[in-house]
């Protein structure tokens, strides 16, 4: 497990001498809850608006 997806990129290319997708996303799992709370947001205001 890593975690920054550039480490996951750099051990994908040792390791396999390409961009290995599958890989990447079995050692690096992004934070993606401030993304979605953002959204929320947008979808919430947009509703008040409408």
């Amino acid at each position: 497990r890593v975690e920054t997806a550039i480490e996951a990129l750099n051990i994908s290319i040792n390791e396999y001498g390409k961009v290995n997708i599958p890989f990447i996303l079995s050692i690096y799992i992004p934070d993606i809850s401030g993304e979605v709370g953002k959204m929320w947001r947008v979808v919430k205001l947009k509703e008040k608006i409408n």
